[in-house]
């Protein structure tokens, strides 16, 4: 508060002539400031407790036998999954023996090894009827794929294991070849039944086997995918792994390499027999929130791996959807070219978040400008502005409707209102705006009580929170209220961090020559860097000097020459942003790279 103060000061001195006008605008933006201290005093109440909390819960229910947790049947629950993943980001210290890792690589481990996944073609079954995973409900809903494409990503980025990074590319490739428009949205679901029988599509008979396979080949179909005369579901087969793959290796005649041709092989020649099969009836609708988790997740994977056909497939899906709306506001469903009614809060939020991954993986500001024009969108149709948070559906809808819910309790998918949440702390971070915060500060506000009470219900919203409170340790960020890009890379030993900055604004240089400016510091706290190299500065006389300064202009790259063996690496990146009239506040970014 106080430098918004001494900068309304220096405002007014500057403009004498413009007293009236200055003061009006001081009142307004105090009564902003006063407002939003309110509200962040309610909100601060909540926190890493109530994360920490939610934590517990996760861990005390993971089935430490079979993976994910105890009961039958057995859903994915991708949103404790990714509050587990988010909280592994943001540590410092080693994973190898953190009960959060071990819980959820258990249940990775335990789906990818299972029948729920589809071992031959890719994707998820909706889920499973036992606790091994073993036999699922066969039919295929795209928010699985979605949710779980991103987890196994996010995982694979965090521990380096090869088999998340498969089963990733295997769902993602499943989705864009089986469950694609032509004009790019994607459909919502393929049925579990075909033929008259569940499952038929996709399980295997042992003289089916036989006759389709070499001796060779039923010999490895039977050792790693658990294939027999007798079968494990019905008397047939579902494919599924009884051990891990890199464990296999040692009990067959075949190194990593082989085994992985002769597996992908098999995989073909079962995928073009099963595609002989009359399939299961396909649920055409594009549902506007489902897309919206799909197009994240293909951008978020695409720039993770370097799988640039996934961003755009991505902007591909996200543009039919802005196409396909009315002026910005959005469908819930379209179907056959017809759309059917306004989109709800959940539609709004989930593309607000995949708009937002786009402009990550793109770097293209249109998606960059539609999210600013879904947020002033949402606020119109949704925003509660009496007591905060979003309503869940628009103010007149067909169909009946006794009060409008503000529900954020996550279910399959995740709320509306955390979503939302996610989307503006993330557009805040992209192209800052007092009302955002201030919008953020109520929506935790409003969600408070519920979230102390019952935090593991709404961990979606936890995600939320840990990101309101401090960005996330990962190699993409943003500083200067979004006017510079940052991205951290670890490549054989060397630490590069590349800023892009926005036209017509700066940082300062690591030796900017003005005491009473922050100079740029890239500090490696875990392990000693042998030597950090700085861009050459440029000189430039800004409008407040008649000294010229030294800055960083553009895109410019801070390298630290580590060990060549370093797996981790802990940094902070202290930088002051500026235009060519002001400074703004220094800030800290901290990267944890694995």
């Amino acid at each position: 508060r106080d430098q918004f103060i001494r900068l309304l000061e220096q405002v007014h001195q500057a403009w004498s002539s413009r007293q009236v006008e200055v003061r009006k605008s001081a009142d307004q933006i105090y009564a902003a400031i006063e407002q939003h201290l309110q509200v962040r005093g309610k909100a601060a109440a909540i926190g890493q407790g109530e994360i920490d909390t939610a934590i517990q819960q996760i861990i005390a229910a993971g089935d430490e036998r079979y993976g994910g947790f105890r009961g039958a049947p057995k859903f994915p629950n991708e949103s404790y999954l990714l509050l587990l993943i988010d909280q592994l980001e943001r540590s410092e210290a080693p994973l190898h023996e953190d009960p959060r890792r071990q819980t959820l690589e258990r249940a990775l481990n335990g789906m990818l090894q299972g029948g729920i996944y589809d071992q031959i073609a890719g994707g998820f079954h909706r889920y499973a009827t036992d606790q091994r995973w073993l036999v699922p409900h066969f039919e295929k809903m795209l928010y699985n794929q979605a949710q779980l494409a991103r987890v196994y990503v996010r995982a694979w980025n965090l521990t380096g294991n090869m088999e998340y990074r498969r089963i990733t590319e295997e769902t993602l490739d499943y989705v864009l070849r089986e469950m694609r428009s032509d004009q790019g949205g994607f459909y919502s679901a393929t049925d579990a039944d075909s033929e008259g029988e569940e499952g038929r599509y996709f399980v295997w008979d042992w003289p089916e086997l036989e006759q389709l396979l070499n001796p060779s080949q039923l010999s490895l179909i039977r050792q790693v995918y658990g294939a027999s005369e007798t079968g494990n579901f019905e008397g047939h087969n579902i494919l599924y792994l009884p051990q891990a793959l890199d464990r296999t290796e040692t009990i067959l005649p075949y190194s990593r390499e082989g085994q992985a041709a002769e597996l992908a092989a098999i995989k073909h020649q079962l995928y073009r027999q099963r595609q002989s099969r009359i399939p299961p009836l396909r649920d055409d609708k594009i549902i506007t929130q489902w897309n919206g988790l799909m197009i994240t997740a293909l951008a978020e994977a695409g720039r993770l791996l370097d799988r640039p056909d996934y961003i755009v497939a991505a902007g591909q899906a996200a543009g039919f959807i802005w196409e396909n709306s009315d002026q910005g506001s959005l469908y819930r469903i379209s179907l056959n070219g017809h759309n059917s009614i306004p989109a709800t809060l959940e539609d709004y939020s989930a593309y607000l978040e995949a708009v937002l991954a786009l402009y990550d993986a793109s770097s293209e500001p249109v998606w960059l400008e539609r999210a600013t024009a879904l947020h002033h969108k949402m606020n119109q149709l949704f925003w509660n502005a009496g007591e905060g948070g979003f309503y869940n559906s628009q103010q007149r809808i067909g169909g009946p409707m006794i009060m409008r819910s503000q529900s954020a309790t996550d279910g399959a998918t995740s709320s509306g209102n955390s979503l939302a949440l996610i989307g503006l702390v993330a557009l805040n971070q992209r192209r800052q705006a007092q009302q955002l915060q201030t919008q953020i500060a109520q929506q935790l506000d409003r969600y408070s009580a519920e979230l102390k009470s019952s935090p593991l219900a709404m961990s979606t919203m936890l995600t939320g929170l840990a990101e309101s409170k401090s960005p996330a340790p990962r190699a993409l960020q943003y500083a200067g209220g979004g006017h510079v890009r940052v991205m951290a890379e670890l490549d054989r030993g060397l630490l590069v961090i590349t800023l892009a900055i926005e036209n017509g604004w700066h940082v300062n240089a690591g030796d900017s020559g003005f005491a009473e400016l922050i100079n740029t510091r890239l500090l490696v706290h875990s392990p000693r860097p042998l030597e950090i190299r700085y861009p050459a500065a440029e000189e430039r006389a800004l409008s407040f000097s008649d000294k010229p300064l030294k800055i960083y202009s553009g895109s410019v790259k801070i390298i630290a020459e580590l060990a060549e063996d370093t797996k981790t690496v802990v940094a902070s990146l202290r930088l002051q942003s500026c235009s060519e009239t002001l400074c703004l506040q220094a800030e800290t970014l901290r990267f944890v790279l694995r």
